[in-house]
């Protein structure tokens, strides 16, 4: 009896933090697959978090978007219909979709061999500019004077599964491509981590309030209610 009176007496506190639990989970998850087009548009135009680890590598994170087939096809039509006839795959074939810019800049002495050497000290010193859309160099003909190169690159990444028969026995890909036609990628690797396998069996554990009818007395009752199941879910 002193159990059951400690429970009733703070049961309201555990159905609160309950409730707090599920209300902060589902805004989690509301906030995660927003299905709002502005807030996506807005998600997607915010830039990346750009860090530098210890060997001085640049890192730029960006959280991943979560939404339906018919919102994707809405905000990134041009994209996903360029993507289907390129790799030559269905709607539902196309899985996810990473895009990302890159820009980099760097300073060299070019070697001048011997016979150029000569030819440059009797012209006169010269500069040397060249710009493209994914290339820029500057430089000069006197010598030991350092060159800038700079080279941008813009990057697809295209998450598919194909191969199986309506579906089942599908394999998933990842399609690499960069907007540069002089850029390609010699290899490839891409790996994920998942969950680890779930057993369709599972033990648990409730509590909560119910309303129980007597019967014999013709009364009903409320009050606490605990509980242990075993379910199977398919």
């Amino acid at each position: 009896m002193k159990l059951l009176s400690t429970f009733k007496k703070y049961l309201p506190i555990l159905l609160l933090i309950l409730v707090a639990f599920l209300v902060i989970k589902l805004l989690q998850k509301k906030e995660t697959t927003s299905n709002n087009v502005a807030d996506i548009i807005e998600l997607d135009k915010k830039p990346p978090t750009i860090t530098k680890d210890k060997s001085g590598r640049s890192h730029s994170e960006k959280e991943i978007l979560y939404v339906t087939r018919t919102i994707a096809n809405e905000v990134y039509e041009k994209q996903i219909d360029s993507l289907k006839d390129q790799l030559k795959i269905k709607d539902r074939q196309l899985q996810g979709v990473t895009t990302g810019t890159s820009e980099g800049t760097t300073r060299f002495i070019p070697v001048i061999t011997r016979e150029a050497a000569d030819s440059i000290r009797r012209a006169a010193i010269q500069s040397i500019a060249y710009t493209s859309k994914w290339f820029d160099l500057y430089g000069t003909t006197e010598a030991g004077k350092e060159w800038d190169l700079t080279v941008r690159d813009s990057i697809t990444l295209a998450f598919t599964r194909k191969g199986g028969f309506l579906g089942i026995g599908d394999k998933f890909y990842v399609d690499m491509s960069s907007a540069n036609p002089v850029m390609q990628f010699k290899s490839v690797r891409s790996w994920e981590i998942p969950s680890s396998a779930q057993s369709h069996w599972k033990l648990g554990f409730s509590i909560g309030a119910g309303a129980q009818y007597n019967i014999q007395e013709n009364k009903v009752t409320l009050g606490p209610q605990v509980g242990i199941g075993l379910n199977y879910n398919f």
